[in-house]
């Protein structure tokens, strides 16, 4: 049985190439010098250099501008996320600990005042229920299931727009939580 060896500068060049492209992610170009006249220069009709052209090497990214998409990070977006799940308390707990990321005030204080203003709502619209039961049955279903579909809507809207990492409004109450964050109060002028 016969067995090839290959000389020991190939292999060393092999194991080096191995390295390089698993560790870097990049493998250097093989410079093979029976082929390289084929392989950097360009040639002339009927495959003759013509002289030293400039060799094509693979292009590198001069810059990187990942730290111009600066968004909100990971943990942000779950906070955002947080003061949703448990309605305005959650948003109001929130206000009050994280004072530095614009993205979960912003979040918290709309979760506050629209779960905040589903509640007043809630709450009056009982009171008003027991005192007329009798005069409002029908009118009483269809607004307690209104109501409650407008507060689905509105928590599912936030939970994606948190997720995502949008500053995306609900309708009365998303001007008033971006003036908060902003830190005007209606009526002054910066």
């Amino acid at each position: 049985m016969q067995q090839s060896y290959r000389p020991v500068h190939e292999h060393m060049q092999q194991e080096q190439n191995y390295h390089n492209t698993y560790t870097t992610g990049y493998a250097a170009p093989q410079l093979d010098p029976q082929h390289y006249e084929q392989q950097f220069y360009s040639g002339q009709p009927g495959n003759q250099a013509s002289g030293p052209a400039q060799p094509v090497y693979p292009a590198i990214p001069l810059f990187n501008f990942a730290f111009m998409r600066q968004g909100p990070t990971a943990e942000a977006k779950l906070a955002a996320v947080v003061s949703y799940l448990g309605g305005w308390l959650t948003g109001m707990l929130l206000l009050l600990f994280v004072k530095d990321n614009r993205f979960i005030r912003f979040h918290a204080m709309q979760s506050l005042l629209f779960f905040g203003g589903y509640t007043v709502f809630f709450v009056a619209f009982l009171r008003i229920i027991e005192a007329h039961l009798f005069l409002l049955s029908g009118f009483a279903i269809f607004a307690f299931v209104l109501m409650h579909i407008i507060a689905a809507i509105g928590w599912f809207v936030g939970v994606i727009s948190a997720l995502s990492g949008k500053y995306t409004r609900l309708p009365f109450v998303g001007d008033r939580a971006e003036r908060f964050v902003n830190g005007s109060t209606p009526g002054t002028v910066k």
